[in-house]
C-alpha cells in the first residue's frame, strides 16, 4: 500500500498548523479532520512505521566489542 500522498498531506498540515488533511488515494480525494495535533502526529507516526515495515528489514552494521582486563 502506498502512503506517500497521505504522509505528504499530514506533513503539510503540521507545517501550516492545520488539523484538516486532504490527499489523493488513487482516483478518490479524501479529507480528514483531526481533533488535535497529537492525533495528527499519531497518524503520521503510524504511517511512517507502516511504510518502513513495507520497505523490508534494514541491514544493521556489525559491531564488535573488545574486552580488556588486568591480570
Amino acid at each position: 500500500m502506498a502512503y506517500e500522498q497521505e504522509i505528504a498531506g499530514l506533513v503539510e498540515a503540521i507545517a501550516s498548523g492545520a488539523l484538516r488533511v486532504k490527499f489523493q488515494d488513487g482516483a478518490v480525494m479524501k479529507e480528514t479532520e483531526f481533533g488535535s495535533f497529537a492525533d495528527l502526529k499519531k497518524r503520521l507516526d503510524y504511517l511512517l512505521s507502516e511504510q518502513a515495515k513495507a520497505a523490508g528489514p534494514v541491514a544493521r552494521p556489525r559491531v564488535s566489542l573488545a574486552e580488556f582486563g588486568r591480570g
